[in-house]
């Protein structure tokens, strides 16, 4: 079994899921979602590690991360105040996502294919939550943007989902037939993930004990 330099970047995210295991009890609450989503992240990359290895497909695993990844999006959207007085919004999401799931699982084989309907679905909404939160934060932040978790978080999600639901247009069309055009694309996904994994990292690294400030929103 060899260990690539794509094997390499791909569990980047350990940095972050091990630096939030050290730090967990020191970091305020409301950023647990994020945490538990880097410690999924790694779980899944280490078990579609062994997967492709084994030369099995990574289909099942690569499927339910990306219902686990978008309801622990969400629920810290809600925990950073997105929804703020319409707590409404994040149960209908949450009913929304496991139902668009669960449809294309069960009707559509969501199930034999990593680039879904539903990653794509999410992927956009996160995209737009990650924009509404990222300017409530440049507008209430008063301190270093490079130091704040918030804005750390949602630039990483903005530049990671923005990139899948990019691809994820051309992949459900595989790419025209075009297999170069589909290396160079799945080429930047995995040079994206490394950068946007490093970004995470400094954020758990910056999350406070408690916010300095109550987000108006």
């Amino acid at each position: 079994m060899r260990f690539t330099i794509y094997d390499l970047y791909s569990f980047s995210i350990a940095i972050a899921a091990i630096i939030a295991i050290v730090r967990y009890k020191r970091i305020y609450p409301g950023f647990r979602p994020f945490l538990f989503m880097c410690w999924a992240a790694l779980a899944t990359e280490t078990i579609c590690y062994f997967l492709i290895y084994q030369r099995n497909y990574t289909f099942i695993p690569y499927g339910i991360y990306s219902v686990v990844e978008g309801l622990l999006i969400t629920w810290l959207f809600r925990e950073l105040g997105v929804f703020g007085r319409r707590p409404y919004l994040f149960t209908l999401l949450i009913v929304f996502y496991l139902l668009a799931w669960l449809t294309e699982i069960i009707f559509f084989e969501g199930m034999n294919r990593n680039m879904t309907w539903f990653r794509l679905l999410h992927s956009f909404i996160t995209v737009l939550l990650s924009i509404l939160l990222l300017g409530k934060e440049l507008s209430v932040q008063r301190t270093f943007l490079l130091k704040s978790p918030v804005f750390l978080i949602c630039t990483g999600l903005l530049l990671y989902n923005t990139i899948v639901v990019i691809a994820g247009v051309f992949d459900l069309y595989e790419y025209g037939g075009n297999i170069i055009f589909r290396r160079q694309v799945q080429a930047i996904m995995i040079y994206m993930n490394l950068i946007v994994n490093l970004i995470y990292a400094v954020a758990v690294l910056c999350m406070p004990r408690r916010l300095r400030y109550s987000l108006p929103y």
